[in-house]
């Protein structure tokens, strides 16, 4: 009888559960020049390169940036199609035709296409780790060990969609803290762990953080 209370303790345990869609993956087809990745944030958090489209004012920025560092840094296209889906990724010139993948520009499918999203996904990253906000700040010592420049950050009100993504452009040694760089509002050098805490107090502990290292 004991068993039986235990296991279904257990069961339902398992239910209820958040499963989060976490990997790590030792087959990446790039090289990724962090050097580069920092280089081109210095250069661009606040002086758009004119070679991409600006989408400040058409949904946001932040990813379109995020791309363009992933780019620079050596993450290598795909090649484009009439319908691209989550396992495309690319920024063409638009009068060629098929000029970009909505996994350029929008977060989520942004996290698709370099992570996963509920067992979908293309997981080109390295890795991805999932914390709610409250996870992030308890664990952030842990985080600030592992990430690394050019590690992408993105932000996400439930487990199937992102609104934000923030790329690491340095460290604060002296405060532990990770410097994120961004459009929409533009930062080179923004708190992670202050950006977090605004969450948290804004009543959001229980959103989500999604780690995707390059």
């Amino acid at each position: 009888m004991k068993k039986f209370i235990c296991l279904s303790i257990f069961l339902v345990s398992i239910f209820n559960a958040t499963i989060y869609a976490d990997f790590v993956n030792d087959n990446v087809d790039y090289d990724f020049d962090r050097v580069k990745a920092r280089e081109y944030m210095k250069k661009y958090w606040n002086n758009y390169n004119e070679e991409y489209y600006d989408f400040s004012q058409i949904g946001g920025d932040c990813t379109n940036y995020a791309s363009q560092i992933m780019r620079y840094a050596g993450v290598l296209f795909t090649s484009r199609v009439e319908f691209p889906t989550y396992k495309d990724w690319y920024y063409y010139n638009p009068e060629w035709g098929y000029g970009r993948s909505s996994t350029w520009t929008s977060a989520t499918e942004f996290r698709k296409y370099f992570g996963d999203i509920n067992s979908v996904g293309n997981k080109k990253a390295k890795e991805m780790q999932t914390y709610t906000v409250d996870e992030a700040i308890e664990n952030f010592e842990v985080i600030w060990q592992k990430i690394n420049i050019g590690d992408v950050i993105s932000h996400g009100h439930g487990l199937e969609t992102s609104y934000h993504s923030q790329i690491v452009y340095d460290f604060s040694l002296f405060e532990r803290d990770i410097l994120v760089s961004q459009h929409s509002s533009n930062f080179l050098e923004r708190s992670l762990y202050s950006y977090l805490k605004f969450r948290q107090r804004a009543g959001m502990g229980d959103e989500y953080v999604y780690i995707i290292y390059m």
